[in-house]
């Protein structure tokens, strides 16, 4: 037999108040934008003008490549650790 004894000070009523969790939910075009937007939400700037990047793997530095040269074409200044900014300057785009 289930004893309720256990359940003792449980809060029995369920509810989507997240007070302490942090946790951000967005809804976008595609994930990009929802991400953007939750991003948003919590209160982050987004860079106006200079951003630094620092991107680990060979594999994910392939990956950002397009994203890299977008921001490069908006207009931003880049700059980068030293394998990030090597690997960028060796595919044409200038990252100091």
């Amino acid at each position: 037999m289930f004893s309720y004894a256990r359940l003792t000070g449980a809060d029995v009523l369920l509810g989507v108040a997240m007070a302490s969790t942090g946790e951000v939910a967005c809804f976008g075009e595609d994930r990009y934008e929802a991400f953007y937007k939750a991003t948003l939400s919590t209160g982050f700037k987004p860079p106006k003008k200079n951003i630094l990047l620092s991107v680990g793997s060979y594999k994910a530095k392939c990956e950002m490549l397009s994203s890299v040269t977008l921001l490069k074409q908006l207009g931003f200044n880049l700059f980068g650790s030293i394998g990030t900014a090597d690997y960028y300057n060796e595919h044409g785009i200038k990252v100091g």
